[in-house]
């Protein structure tokens, strides 16, 4: 599809790369590589729901974002950090680059995706009893994409 009339072609890749990052970052601090992975489907899932919001910005951005990883493009490098990294530049380019009400959207949509993540898999407890539904350290995480965004 491609970047919105309005938005730089580069701007629009990091809003495009930020999900999957931040859906990354959440994923590892939690869990092991099973409940990585099925938090990383949760991705996919929350990503394929179309948007409610009606911003037709945010609905191109969800279809350009599955089309990333349809592709298999992906970070490297620690994707805690990398995840916190596109955060940043997501936030950035929202307050500098594009409308409030889209940048809104965008917004809650990153962080709305982020919390579909980390509930994905119970965390702690024995055999599937107990735990929580997300961890302290997901919270924090959240936290701190939250505030990379601007949120």
């Amino acid at each position: 599809m491609g970047a919105p009339e309005g938005i730089n072609p580069e701007h629009w890749g990091q809003l495009t790369a930020a999900g999957p990052a931040i859906a990354r970052a959440v994923a590892v601090v939690a869990g092991g590589a099973k409940d990585t992975q099925r938090e990383l489907e949760a991705f996919l899932a929350y990503a394929s729901r179309e948007s409610e919001d009606g911003s037709p910005v945010l609905a191109t951005l969800i279809a350009d974002t599955l089309a990333r990883v349809a592709s298999g493009a992906s970070a490297t490098g620690d994707p805690y950090q990398a995840g916190l990294t596109a955060a940043r530049e997501a936030g950035a380019v929202l307050a500098t680059a594009v409308p409030e009400t889209d940048a809104a959207a965008i917004r809650a949509w990153l962080l709305g995706a982020a919390r579909s993540v980390a509930a994905a898999a119970r965390e702690g407890g024995v055999l599937g009893i107990g735990g929580h539904a997300v961890s302290g350290a997901e919270e924090e995480t959240i936290a701190e994409i939250a505030d990379a965004l601007g949120a």
